[in-house]
Parts: structure tokens; C-alpha cells; sequence
């Protein structure tokens, strides 16, 4: 492996010229970007420098993986425009129960191609076994997070990440089952009852991995981060207060160490050695994958096994207010996260909803909702699962609504489809 030289500034920042790379490296260290959960836009690393000293041990310090380089000045925050994300590394989250194997296969990738690599583990562990429940002597690491670097020469970068997650997500899910016997497979859904807004209600939601068969996952990269150029994560040296340990960069020496033995690590923030860069060439991504289309439009997150009935779909009773909103070809953001929530509340399962939008969106604007921002996924399974559709008072303001519907007068508070 060839030498080395890096500075280091202090506890979080960190770079590296490693040889045959033209171009300084860095996780987190390049301007401008957001941190935060109110993703906060940072031009400089001072004002990151303040941000970190300033909440390091009172919250997690996440931070967009990619440089972002254009942002929407009207907003104060979230203000990153996706397409001015700057993609020269492939970010892999693993923090499902077969965390540790998935990790093992991803690093003996990396190693036998000499591509450069940066692993972190995130502090999330584990006492027990969640497939067994078996209850460990001492805890174990359950997160990993990847930080592969690449040429930075990506055409189409939101795509080609995507494409590439594909590609690595079934590469890692044939190797989990050739070595492991752990079969990748869809996601499995059932009936619960809940109370919203008062009232309780029958809806749809995912099993939890660790309730599925011990031999089975759903997907071995965490589905959110795919594709996902605005993704954050914790930087790395950070406390993580949720788990009670750092956040922590394994060095080269590391790499075989056991979980157990992991886990012991994430007990002291520690400072950024050279070691903890691994490898010697970027990887230079298939031109295969750098195409604005993907080469595969579901994934097992998003699939749900069950053909739309258009029969159904065409008998069904929308509300007005949704049948308005469903006249517009090129509907906007907000205004389809409406439409999403009202039919995955009325019980129409994920490819039923995307039919929905297909029948009314232009094609332009149902590729970018369902496969570039992926809003039945996240509405579905991801962070906006739990999200409820507004009430008839502020649908009325927001879309302008005439006040026509015989159920709307009723609803000052809540909407008819929770009735």
C-alpha cells in the first residue's frame, strides 16, 4: 500500500492525499453544506468548527455526506438544491441485524480491488441478539457507515448513485445467501389498529425486521440513503446521545476485528490517524450506471407483490378536494405528499397509489416523485410514515377549495377519510 500524508486540524476535521488521487480527500470537510436535522447551510469550517463545539454532547452532529453547491434562498432552512450535490463518494449504511456481515462483504470487496475507503461506526449496538434475542455478555456494533470514494465525474449523479445501490444492494444480498443463507425478501405488511385524531382506525403498516424470520432481511443497504444526495450522518468523533458512544473511524488494523470488540471502540472519541484511509485508487464507476434513467424502478422497499386493480381504483369515491388536486398534470411537491397520504390512508397498497399517480402526472413529474424523491416509499416506510393528511379548514386554504364537499362542513378539525 503506498504512503500516506494527511494533517490533522483537530478532533472532527480531517483530509488525505493518498497516492495515485490527484485531489485532496474528505468525508465531511468541503464547502459549502447543510448540518444539522434543520439542515442549516454552512459555508466555511468555521462556522462548522462552532456549530460542532457548540452541540457536540447535547445532540448528534449530523452533516450532508455531499458538498452542496446550489441552494434556494428564500428558504432558511433545507435550503440544498439536489441538483447541485457534488457526488464523489458512495455512502453505504448498514444497521440492520445482519449489520456485521454486511459489513465483512463490503470490506473484503474494497480490500481485494485496493479502491479507497472510509468505514465509520456509528454507535448504534446492540445487547441482544435481534434475530434470536439471545442476550449478549457485552454489547455489540450494529452501524456501519461507508464512505467509498470515486472519480468525480458522474454525468447524471442522483441516477447513477441509485444505480449503483442497486447494483451493490444485490451483489451484497447473493453473497449474504451463498455464505449466510439469508435470503433478501419483500417487504411483509399487516393490519393494525390505531388512533388518529381521535379516532381509531385499520391501516397498514410494515413488519419490523427483527419480527421476520431469522434467515430473512428486506434490504441489506438502509433503502433511505439510496439514491439520496442530500443524505446526512453523523460526523465523524461526535457523540452519538441517543446510543451513548461516538461516532468513530475503524483503522486498517481494525478491519477484522469482532463486533464485540467494535463496540469497545465507540466508548472514546479519539483522534483521526492516517490509518483510518484504506485503499490507494478511486473507484471509477461503470459508465453503465452513470445514465439519467435506472436500470431498475423498485426495489424490495418499494415493491409490495400485488398487482392494482383499476377496477377498484376507478369505482372508488376520492374526495373532492383530492379529485381537484388530481386535475393538475404537474402537481407540486407539497400538493402530492397530500395525495399520497389520502390514498395510503384509505388502505390502497404502494403500487396501487403509484398507479394513481401515473394516471394523472406527466411522465416527467411521476419519475421524479416516485423514483427520484421516492414519496410512496417514504410516505409508506420511510421517515413520513407517520405523517396524517391536513384537515378540511387548511386543505380549504391551501388549495383553494370552494367549500363544495357535503362531508367538508363538517370538518373544522380532522378530514373525513379518519371518520
Amino acid at each position: 500500500m503506498g504512503k500516506k500524508s494527511k494533517k490533522i486540524k483537530d478532533e472532527y476535521e480531517d483530509h488525505a492525499k493518498l497516492e495515485h488521487v490527484k485531489e485532496e480527500l474528505t468525508i465531511f470537510w468541503s464547502f459549502p453544506r447543510e448540518v444539522g436535522t434543520n439542515r442549516i447551510w454552512i459555508n466555511d469550517a468555521e462556522e462548522f468548527k462552532d456549530y460542532i463545539e457548540t452541540y457536540n454532547g447535547s445532540k448528534r452532529i449530523f452533516s450532508t455526506i455531499y458538498r452542496q453547491t446550489i441552494r434556494d434562498e428564500s428558504k432558511i432552512f433545507g435550503s440544498a438544491i439536489a441538483e447541485g450535490a457534488v457526488v464523489d463518494k458512495i455512502f453505504l449504511d448498514f444497521d440492520n441485524s445482519w449489520g456485521y456481515e454486511c459489513f465483512c462483504i463490503v470490506r473484503d470487496w474494497l480490500l481485494k480491488n485496493d479502491i479507497i475507503f472510509r468505514v465509520n461506526l456509528s454507535g448504534k449496538n446492540t445487547s441482544h441478539d435481534p434475530r434470536t434475542k439471545k442476550k449478549y455478555k457485552e454489547p455489540r456494533s450494529l452501524g456501519f457507515h461507508f464512505y467509498i470514494f470515486i472519480v468525480p465525474n458522474l454525468q447524471y449523479s442522483k441516477t447513477a448513485l441509485r444505480n449503483v445501490h442497486i447494483a451493490l444492494n444485490k451483489m451484497i444480498s447473493k453473497k449474504l445467501e451463498k455464505e449466510f443463507k439469508v435470503k433478501t425478501v419483500p417487504v411483509k405488511m399487516r393490519w393494525v389498529k390505531k388512533k388518529i385524531q381521535g379516532v381509531m382506525r385499520k391501516i397498514q403498516e410494515t413488519v419490523p425486521e427483527e419480527e421476520i424470520p431469522l434467515k430473512e432481511i428486506y434490504s441489506p443497504i438502509d433503502p433511505k440513503v439510496m439514491g439520496d444526495v442530500r443524505r446526512i450522518a453523523t460526523v465523524t468523533n461526535t457523540y452519538n446521545v441517543k446510543r451513548k458512544r461516538y461516532c468513530i473511524s475503524l483503522k486498517e488494523s481494525e478491519l477484522f476485528l469482532s463486533a464485540k470488540e467494535m463496540c469497545k471502540l465507540t466508548e472514546k472519541q479519539r483522534k483521526i490517524t492516517d490509518d483510518v484511509w484504506i485503499g490507494n485508487y478511486l473507484w471509477d464507476v461503470p459508465k453503465k450506471y452513470d445514465k439519467s434513467t435506472l436500470d431498475e424502478i423498485t426495489d424490495v422497499y418499494e415493491f409490495d407483490g400485488v398487482k392494482p386493480n383499476m377496477h377498484v381504483l376507478s369505482n372508488f369515491n376520492v374526495a373532492k378536494c383530492i379529485r381537484k388536486l388530481m386535475s393538475i398534470p404537474t402537481l407540486g411537491y407539497e400538493l402530492r405528499f397530500l395525495v399520497i397520504i389520502y390514498f395510503r390512508d384509505c388502505a390502497f397498497t404502494p403500487n396501487e397509489t403509484k398507479a394513481i399517480l401515473k394516471s394523472f402526472l406527466t411522465p416527467d413529474k411521476y419519475q421524479h416523485c416516485v423514483h427520484e424523491e421516492r414519496m410512496v416509499f417514504r410516505c409508506y416506510y420511510g421517515n413520513q410514515k407517520g405523517a396524517y393528511l391536513i384537515d378540511c379548514g387548511k386543505m380549504r386554504k391551501k388549495i383553494r377549495c370552494s367549500k363544495e364537499c357535503v362531508d367538508c362542513s363538517r370538518y373544522s378539525i380532522g378530514h373525513p377519510v379518519y371518520e
